[in-house]
C-alpha cells in the first residue's frame, strides 16, 4: 500500500543499487579532510561527530580552523550517503524544495556571497553557481520553484566549486592578520569576519535541512556512510518513554518575567540564526507539566483537535512514542 510519501512504499527492485558516486570518486571525494583526520573523529570508535559550539570570543586561529574543517567535512560525509546522480539532481516527491544537488552546494556559495559583501573577497568564484545556489525555498508562495524545472549542475561540477572554496577560505583562517592576537581582534555581529562564523552555523543549518530530505528518497538511492555516528545509547526506547510521560503531572506556577533571546554581547557564533535582543514577557498565574512536554502529548493533542486529517487527510491511528 502507498503512503502519502511514495518513496517510503516497499521498493520495487529485487537488488540494491551500486554506489556510483563512491566509484566515481573514490577518496577525490573529500574536498577537505578525510573524517580520519578531521577534528572531531573518534579513532576509537571510528566515527566523526560534531565540535561544540564555537565561542568567537577566546576561540583561536586553530579553533576556527577545526571548527571550519569539522563543519565542512560532516557535510560531504552526509552527502556520501547519495549512491547516483539522480539522488542529487532529482525534485522530491512533494515539490516544494530544491533538490539535494542545490543543498550540497549552497553552504560554499553563502561563505562566498557573505565574504563579498563583508569585503574579505572581492570577485566571485563562478558567478553561474553563485546565483543558482543562492537562494533556497522556505515552502513560501513566493518562493521560486521553476528552477526545479530546469537542469541542475552536475555533482562532478559542484563537487569541483566545493573544492575551490574550501581552499580559499583555508586560506583565508591561516593567514589573515586580524586572527593573530587574541586581545585585539574583533570578531563580534559588526565586523566583517562575523560573515566567516554566519557560513558554520548556517551550513550546520542545512546540514538537517539536508539529512530531512534524504529521508524522502528511495531507500535504495542511500547508503550509510562510513564514519557514521551510531544512535546515541542514551536514547530511550518507547517504553520508557511512555511510563515516563504517564507520569507526567501538572504543577501551578506564579506570575513571573521571563528573559529570552540573546544579546549582541554573547559568544556564541550561533547568534545569527536566533533573535539578537533581549525581550521580557509576563506570565499570570497557570499549571505547567512537571516535565518536559514529550511528542507523545504533541500528537494527542492533534489527534484530539483534528489537525491530523485536516494536514494529511489519512485516517486516525494510534501513536505510540
Amino acid at each position: 500500500m502507498l503512503t502519502r510519501n511514495p518513496n517510503l512504499s516497499p521498493s520495487p527492485l529485487t537488488q540494491t543499487l551500486p554506489h556510483e558516486l563512491k566509484s566515481q570518486f573514490g577518496q577525490r571525494w573529500w574536498t577537505g579532510l578525510e573524517p580520519e583526520l578531521c577534528p572531531g573523529f573518534d579513532q576509537q570508535k571510528k566515527e566523526l561527530h560534531a565540535l561544540p559550539l564555537l565561542n568567537y570570543k577566546n576561540a583561536s586561529r586553530q579553533d576556527i580552523l577545526d571548527y571550519f574543517n569539522n563543519t565542512w567535512t560532516l557535510t560531504e560525509l552526509l552527502f556520501l550517503s547519495l549512491k547516483n546522480e539522480s539522488a542529487f539532481t532529482s525534485p522530491p516527491y512533494h515539490g516544494l524544495r530544491h533538490p539535494l544537488i542545490f543543498y550540497y552546494g549552497h553552504p560554499a556559495v553563502l561563505f562566498i556571497n557573505k565574504l563579498r559583501v563583508a569585503g574579505l573577497l572581492k570577485d566571485p568564484v563562478d558567478l553561474y553557481l553563485e546565483k543558482v545556489l543562492e537562494t533556497g525555498v522556505d515552502e513560501m508562495s513566493w518562493d521560486d520553484l521553476s528552477k526545479n524545472e530546469m537542469t541542475w549542475p552536475s555533482v562532478e561540477d559542484v563537487h569541483a566549486y566545493r573544492k575551490k572554496i574550501y581552499l580559499l577560505i583555508h586560506h583565508l583562517i591561516s593567514t589573515h592578520p586580524d586572527l593573530d592576537n587574541l586581545k585585539t581582534r574583533k570578531m563580534g555581529p559588526d565586523t566583517a569576519f562575523w560573515s566567516l562564523l554566519m557560513g558554520f552555523e548556517h551550513e550546520k543549518i542545512h546540514f538537517e535541512t539536508s539529512s530531512v530530505l534524504m529521508r524522502e528518497l528511495p531507500v535504495e538511492k542511500l547508503e550509510t556512510p562510513f564514519s557514521w555516528p551510531k544512535l546515541n545509547p542514551t536514547r530511550k526506547d518507547q517504553s520508557e518513554t511512555l511510563q515516563l510521560t504517564q507520569k507526567s503531572g501538572w504543577q501551578k506556577i506564579s506570575s513571573q518575567t521571563v528573559t529570552w533571546g540573546k544579546s549582541f554581547d554573547a559568544s556564541s557564533s550561533a547568534l545569527y540564526i536566533g533573535p539578537t535582543s533581549v525581550s521580557l514577557s509576563s506570565y499570570l498565574p497557570g499549571s505547567s507539566l512537571i516535565f518536559l512536554n514529550s511528542p507523545k502529548h504533541f500528537i494527542n493533542f492533534c489527534v484530539a483537535s483534528f489537525i491530523f486529517p485536516l494536514l494529511f487527510r489519512v485516517p486516525l491511528t494510534p501513536f505510540i512514542f
